[in-house]
């Protein structure tokens, strides 16, 4: 159902979002895990629908169930934000390395910083590190400015103001293709 989410989220662009929510239920209802995922963002977001975090967190678990990675980073935010229940670092740890390990940069880059202010995880700015180093290779320009920050500081790796240097100038040029 590729479609059904492309076509959906050219509506949620443009902020009609009860057609978007249309085009996901059918993508949804079609087993994708995206369609899942961008209905469960609906309602964690309230757009076209009354704001739900347990709604959205039932959508997320059904993207998870199809193997959905920003499902599982899209759940570990609302366990990290309290939105379903008391604020819970750990779970949100469990969720964000479950997407990291399946390639989401948002999971790589949210773990990272767990490890580097020790939350739900205890500190450690070489797995910080790694996580940061996985996601700017993969492309993200967060990624890029956080493992840019640690080689900054210090953190985890060498100082090294260069290597800083050449990863704030790769963040900047891929921000301005986009």
């Amino acid at each position: 159902m590729p479609a059904m989410n492309a076509l959906g989220a050219m509506y949620e662009h443009a902020t009609d979002y009860i057609t978007a929510r249309r085009c996901y239920e059918v993508a949804a209802l079609n087993d994708s895990g995206e369609g899942m995922r961008r209905m469960g963002n609906l309602y964690a977001e309230g757009h076209g629908v009354k704001q739900n975090y347990s709604v959205a967190r039932s959508w997320y678990m059904r993207s998870i169930e199809m193997g959905d990675a920003t499902g599982m980073y899209r759940l570990g935010k609302l366990y990290y934000y309290g939105h379903v229940g008391q604020k819970d670092v750990v779970q949100a740890a469990h969720w964000y390395r479950q997407a990291a390990e399946l390639g989401s940069h948002w999971g790589m880059i949210r773990l990272g910083r767990l490890y580097e202010n020790g939350e739900g995880v205890e500190r450690d700015y070489d797995e910080a590190v790694k996580w940061y180093q996985a996601s700017a290779e993969s492309g993200a320009i967060e990624g890029m400015n956080e493992l840019a920050d640690m080689y900054e500081s210090g953190m985890g790796v060498h100082k090294n103001v260069e290597i800083a240097k050449e990863w704030r100038k790769e963040a900047m040029q891929k921000k301005n293709l986009l």
